[in-house]
This record gives structure tokens, sequence and C-alpha cells, in this order.
């Protein structure tokens, strides 16, 4: 019991901790970029596996010489592994987006003297980096924004962002159409696979389309949502905003937080 007590209960004091830290920055730009690197590769081989388990096994359901409903069932399980897969690149593509931006703030940290370096500098930095890629990601109503704001930290504050435009620019974008790659081929198999349930039968080919239609919204729904999510704190100047995307950036938590 008293060992538990220890790491539970445990004090760090201010004298214990020294503010100015050697952080090792090349070593830190190094890990941080080939992470970066890793999401992008894996994303690759997320959606070339989907294709491959595909190819192979839906001729392979096709010659089956089984009831209709069973050969749906089994295209109904490939569309599951498709969503579960989804997920998967959806959250790469968020993790990508957050490397990316402690890259810039590992660079920008290099012409700092290391005396200089703590907690809040990092924390700045990767806030500065927020707003300075914000409009590359998210667009405002017209006649919104301020363009000599006198605060620029705050610029964006309680601005409406355009749904439309915002997500129209996230199609130009090659990260967006190969998400919509992997999503498109998932509800292609879900499509097959209710149809197959019932061949013949309209209001099961209704079901179908309806439920396909519902499929590409809710993806997008969530790939819009989870991205434009990274730069909320710039938008609503929350900290907790702030606090669930750092808690990503964890290349960056080189700090100890004091408990007195």
């Amino acid at each position: 019991m008293s060992e538990t007590k220890s790491y539970r209960n445990l004090h760090i004091d201010s004298h214990m901790v020294q503010e100015e830290t050697d952080l090792r920055l090349e070593k830190t730009y190094e890990l941080c970029s080939n992470e970066l690197g890793l999401q992008q590769s894996k994303r690759d081989q997320i959606i070339a596996f989907y294709i491959a388990v595909i190819s192979f096994v839906i001729p392979t359901v096709v010659s089956l010489d089984v009831e209709n409903w069973m050969k749906g069932a089994c295209f109904l399980t490939l569309y599951i592994l498709g969503s579960m897969m989804c997920i998967v690149i959806n959250r790469y593509r968020i993790y990508k987006e957050i490397y990316w931006i402690c890259c810039r703030v590992i660079s920008q940290l290099f012409n700092v003297e290391p005396v200089y370096i703590n907690k809040t500098l990092i924390q700045g930095l990767f806030y500065q980096s927020l707003l300075k890629n914000t409009q590359s990601i998210l667009q405002f109503k017209d006649g919104e924004l301020d363009p000599h704001p006198a605060d620029k930290s705050t610029r964006y504050y309680h601005k409406k962002i355009s749904v439309w435009k915002t997500y129209r620019k996230m199609l130009n974008s090659a990260e967006t159409i190969l998400f919509q790659v992997m999503v498109l081929m998932a509800t292609l198999v879900e499509l097959i696979g209710i149809i197959m349930m019932d061949m013949g039968n309209v209001k099961v080919i209704i079901i179908a389309i309806i439920a396909a239609l519902f499929n590409e919204f809710y993806w997008n729904r969530q790939y819009y949502k989870h991205l434009t999510g990274v730069y909320a704190t710039v938008v609503d100047g929350d900290d907790k905003s702030f606090n669930s995307v750092y808690a990503k950036a964890w290349f960056l938590h080189n700090y100890v937080d004091l408990t007195d």
C-alpha cells in the first residue's frame, strides 16, 4: 500500500526542476519528421491492404454456391472492415497535421537561446503555428475578419466558419482525395452487400442507395469535424480546445508539470 501511495501522491517542487533544458532539438526534429512520414506511409499501406482484400475476397464470394443473403453478409463484413480502416486513416490525418505543426515549432526553437526555452514558450509557438496555418484549412464567412486586428492572436475568435467553403478547400487536398478513395470503396461494398440481400427488390435497392449516401455524408462529416477540430482553439479561444490538440503533440512535452 505504501508503494502505491508513493506514486499516486508524487509531489514535484519547483526547486527539483530546471527551467532551462537542453531539448536535443536535432534528435527531436528527426523523430518528429520520421513520424510525420510514417503517418503517410501507414495510410497508403492501409488503402493498399483494403484493395488487396476486396480484390481477393469479392470474386471468391461471388463464385460461392450459397444463398444471396450470405453473400450479402460477406460484403457487409468487408464494409465493416473498410469503416474501421476509415477511422484509422482519419486518425493518421489528424496526427499528421499535428506532427507537421510540431516540426514547425521545433524548427523555430533552433533560433532560440536554450536558456529561454520553457513550457510557456513552446506552447506559445505551437499556438502561433496553429494561427498561421488556420487560413490554409479554414474559410470564414465574408465580412467577418478584421484585416488589421489589434491582437492577431484573437483575430479568428468567435468568427463563423463557412462550412461549404472550408470543405471545398479540403477537397483540393491530396490527403482528402485519398481518404475519399477509401470511403468510396467501402461505400460501394456496402451498396452491393445490401442489394445482394434481396436481389431485385426495389425497396432493398432504395435502402441500399440511402445507406450509401448516408455513409458518404457520415465519413465526410467526420473528416471535416476532426480536421477543423485541430484549429478549434483559434476560433473559440478555449484552453480545453488547445489542450486537446497539444496533448497529441508529444514531441513537445519536454517539461515537468509542477504540483505545488
